[in-house]
């Protein structure tokens, strides 16, 4: 019978396995109980008669922290409606429907009241008490109050699964699922946004982030996004852009160049450097008031090189233009 569980995929078999019995792929301790109390072990999480396991990757903790996470808003969403269903047939006074229910408890949200889940820690150890009342500088907490930091840092990337809950969980909450669709939609047509801007890696990464941060979430305004969240993502780029920078002395780069016209007839040069697998473009030069024969493109191809590094560069890619094959021999 398949393992329906993904977390099935942080383990290994082993000869003589019993059932209930589990083997970590990472410290290959077996250790006994369902997938469930694995998860646990996989966390980080103390307790539930599991010992935690300290090998793990930060994926494979944050993925087993999030699901567990949405094992408890589950348990806790079907208590509350066991006990509507209680007070409905008592014929109490006051009652929720089932949309509201449904909206105010199927979104996986933040660790707080009524749940037993212990803040989520990404840079604390395996071994760390949940008992801790204050996080070490610097920790994020999935938690009423999130401490700021760079977004990348505490969010589930897109590639993590498990970022979202499976179909299999969603049942009785489809309808919120298709009323949350409805509204993007709605944002979506009257911004009259291409289509195609659903394909962009931030995308699905965004949405993630407010599902964690719960019901509450503030989204940004217009004075927010042009004034301050604009110069502070420059900052954080400028941050980016200058460890690549630092990574060409140590795995050396690649020059990349290309020349093409813009719509005003202007001929301009691009200079791209790839280092690590990643690409950052360097600048782009007008080059409309002169030849672009092959001792033009030498001398700014070297000027460029000069700019970089000469003992960082490790080759130059053009296209095969013949100027620019030209300047390759000189």
């Amino acid at each position: 019978m398949p393992k329906k569980d993904e977390a099935w995929k942080y383990t290994e078999d082993f000869i003589g396995r019993q059932k209930n019995q589990t083997k970590c792929f990472f410290c290959k301790k077996i250790n006994f109980g369902g997938i469930n109390r694995f998860k646990y072990h996989i966390a980080g999480i103390p307790g539930h008669d599991i010992e935690v396991c300290k090998l793990q990757t930060s994926e494979a903790k944050r993925f087993c922290y999030v699901q567990l996470e949405t094992h408890e808003q589950e348990k806790l969403t079907k208590k509350r409606q066991l006990e509507e269903l209680s007070a409905i047939g008592s014929h109490a006074p006051t009652f929720a429907s089932a949309s509201a229910s449904a909206s105010t408890s199927t979104s996986v949200s933040c660790v707080g009241e009524g749940s037993s889940m212990p803040p989520f820690h990404p840079s604390a150890s395996a071994s760390a008490s949940p008992s801790t009342s204050t996080p070490p500088s610097g920790t994020i907490t999935f938690g009423p109050r999130v401490r700021k930091s760079r977004l990348d840092s505490y969010f589930v990337p897109r590639s993590t699964l498990g970022a979202q809950p499976s179909l299999e969980g969603m049942g009785w909450n489809k309808e919120v699922h298709d009323a949350a669709r409805k509204q993007i939609c709605k944002f979506w047509y009257f911004c009259n946004i291409p289509f195609i801007v659903a394909r962009s890696p931030y995308w699905q990464g965004m949405v993630d982030s407010i599902t964690i941060c719960g019901a509450g979430f503030k989204a940004p305004t217009n004075a927010e996004l042009s004034g301050p969240l604009l110069l502070q993502m420059v900052e954080d780029m400028k941050v980016e852009l200058e460890d690549h920078r630092q990574s060409w002395s140590q795995k050396g780069c690649t020059i990349m160049t290309d020349g093409w016209t813009d719509r005003r007839n202007r001929t301009l040069l691009n200079f791209l450097v790839s280092c690590g697998g990643s690409t950052m473009f360097l600048k782009s030069i007008d080059a409309s008031s002169h030849v672009k024969n092959a001792t033009y493109l030498c001398e700014a191809i070297e000027e460029v090189i000069q700019e970089v590094g000469e003992e960082n560069v490790l080759q130059v890619v053009t296209d095969n233009a013949a100027s620019y094959v030209a300047a390759g021999k000189f």
